[in-house]
């Protein structure tokens, strides 16, 4: 038996419908990257999304979660400096922040930064 997915509709965080189809997006590519097997069953591979609106914000994985793991909800939102903007249990992963801070922070016409570790680039 095979039940229709219906996407949600609703955000259930205190965010703006742009910055939750955002999140949406980074989640399933996070699905999609995990599906390809690019991500190499690590935790130390990010993508992140720039989030809409006027502030330098993106979104990131919470360090810790494999890609599988990774939902809407529990993306991160972080500042160019790392700091988290919307409280969170999970932590910034340092090192994988720099990559993806160096990159929106003179490129913001790019939307999204994938970086991986998969077996092809070991």
């Amino acid at each position: 038996m095979s039940a229709q997915l219906k996407p949600a509709t609703g955000s259930p965080l205190n965010c703006s419908p742009e910055e939750w189809a955002a999140r949406q997006e980074l989640a399933c590519c996070y699905r999609a990257v995990e599906h390809m097997g690019w991500h190499r069953d690590s935790i130390y591979n990010h993508i992140s999304m720039r989030s809409p609106g006027p502030d330098a914000h993106f979104l990131i994985n919470p360090f810790g979660l494999m890609y599988q793991e990774v939902t809407a909800s529990n993306l991160l939102k972080v500042d160019l400096q790392g700091e988290k903007v919307v409280p969170s249990p999970w932590p910034v992963f340092a090192p994988g922040f720099v990559v993806h801070a160096s990159v929106h922070r003179v490129r913001e016409d790019l939307k999204c930064v994938i970086h991986t570790h998969s077996f092809a680039g070991m």
